[in-house]
């Protein structure tokens, strides 16, 4: 009795650790987003895939970052416009590209408005995101945290 517990926990744990180590090479999950301004927490996203491409949504604002959770995105224009920041689908399109990383995508930045073309990298062995939205020759990072 005690030979089969034994091999039902071992088969249980072995699953268990190679379905984590498989969500690290993914950004599919949920991400603690970083102010790439003030440093701070900003809030939680879930980032998806949906048909081989990857999105991601707000689920959550912290109020301490400095953002109300009731915010809506009016600068922004056609159908996001004066939406609810919380719920909105604000990355789109990224597909794989090697190496931990995606790209091809767009990002909206709801507090601004702006659609930029983004790149997500894995780093940290994937317990961390960085999320890069280019603007010609410009760009902003911003390093997310995987949440537990």
């Amino acid at each position: 009795m005690m030979k089969k517990l034994f091999w039902v926990v071992g088969l249980a744990f072995f699953f268990f650790n190679t379905t984590f180590a498989a969500d690290l090479n993914s950004p599919v999950g949920r991400w603690i987003t970083i102010s790439d301004k003030t440093h701070d927490r900003s809030g939680v996203v879930d980032l998806f895939d949906r048909g081989g491409k990857i999105y991601g949504k707000v689920i959550k604002i912290f109020p301490g970052s400095g953002r109300d959770p009731a915010e809506r995105c009016v600068k922004c224009e056609g159908n996001f416009k004066d939406k609810p920041v919380v719920g909105l689908t604000f990355v789109w399109g990224m597909v794989p590209q090697g190496n931990g990383r995606w790209g091809g995508g767009q990002v909206l930045d709801p507090h601004t408005g702006e659609i930029y073309r983004g790149t997500m990298t894995l780093i940290d062995g994937g317990r961390q995101l960085q999320l890069r939205g280019y603007w010609g020759i410009f760009w902003r990072t911003q390093t997310w945290v995987r949440a537990n």
